[in-house]
This record gives structure tokens, C-alpha cells and sequence, in this order.
């Protein structure tokens, strides 16, 4: 949850961490709740979420989860976001690549556990190959545009509302 929401950066993690450790009790079990009272991040609204959201399709979270990103602008950057989603995309296009093996062999393949096995299938579900494809060089697009390259003056939020809405309707 900690690398998802601040990145690779070591530092952030520690002063995190530490900022967590000076709030609990002894003993006290580190739980979503103590994490997001602490730190900011939410249970319900990060890029685990919305990456479910869109393998479902399901646009009223996808929705809910931008406006939150939306209202924490200081706390928000799209390139988590964006390696989050290529990650997740390249498994699926992977996945439909694997017919005739087990799950044991798909999983092994994919770097996956089993029991997220069923996600990536509902996602090639709602994203054929030539989809999972487009949906690819959309987040290529995007992370190439979130750099500025050929973008003028956009925030995150709004690039992230772009192409989610190019992801749904591709």
C-alpha cells in the first residue's frame, strides 16, 4: 500500500513509516485504517482500486476514486497510476496467450498469484487482445504526456480522467 501510494522513494517511505510508528501504541496492529488516518492513504481509493474498477468497467467507481485523487492534488501523480495500469495490461495481454495451459503454468508465467488469476480473466473479458493492445499504447501515450512531451500545461487528474475515458471506450 505504502509503495503504491509514494513511489520507490526510500526516504518518503521511512519519514512515513516513522510518522506512522510515533502515533501507534505498543503493540498496536498497523491496519488500512491507522494508515490512512496517518499518512493519507485510502483503502478504497488508490491505484489498486481504480485498476479493478477498470478491468470491471465499473465507471461510477472509476469516478469516485478521480474525484479523490482530485481533491488531494499535493498527494496524487499519475505515474504510479499509469505503471500500476501497463502492469496489469501486459499480464492480460499476456494471459490471452496462455490457452491450453494450467493455472499453476498461467500464474507461474504471469508472475501472479492464483487467486488474482480470476481478475486478469474478467479483464480480457471486457478487453479483447486488440483492446488490451490500444489500451498498451494508451498508457505509453500518456506517460510520454505526463513528462510533457507534446502536452502543454495539464494536470494529472485531468490526464488520468482522459485516459480512463480512452480505456472504457476504446
Amino acid at each position: 500500500m505504502l509503495t503504491e501510494y509514494l513511489g520507490n522513494d526510500l526516504t518518503k517511505i521511512s519519514n512515513e513509516i516513522d510518522k506512522l510508528a510515533l502515533n501507534l501504541a505498543v503493540n498496536e496492529t498497523i491496519t488500512s485504517a491507522l494508515i490512512e488516518k496517518y499518512i493519507g492513504i485510502s483503502k478504497d481509493y488508490n491505484f489498486f482500486e481504480l485498476q479493478k474498477a477498470i478491468a470491471t468497467r465499473d465507471k461510477e467507481k472509476i469516478y469516485n476514486i478521480i474525484s479523490y485523487f482530485d481533491a488531494q492534488p499535493k498527494q496524487f501523480s499519475i505515474i504510479p497510476a499509469i505503471i500500476t495500469l501497463y502492469n496489469f495490461f501486459s499480464r492480460v495481454y499476456m494471459l490471452a496467450y496462455t490457452s491450453g495451459k494450467s493455472n499453476q503454468e498461467i500464474c507461474k508465467e504471469l508472475g501472479i498469484r492464483e487467486f488474482f488469476l480470476k481478475d486478469y480473466s474478467n479483464a480480457l473479458t471486457n478487453y479483447p487482445v486488440t483492446k488490451t493492445k490500444m489500451i498498451l499504447q494508451f498508457l505509453c501515450e500518456y506517460d510520454l504526456k505526463s513528462k510533457g512531451v507534446n502536452q502543454v500545461n495539464t494536470n494529472d487528474s485531468a490526464l488520468l480522467k482522459e485516459l480512463t475515458w480512452k480505456i472504457l471506450h476504446c
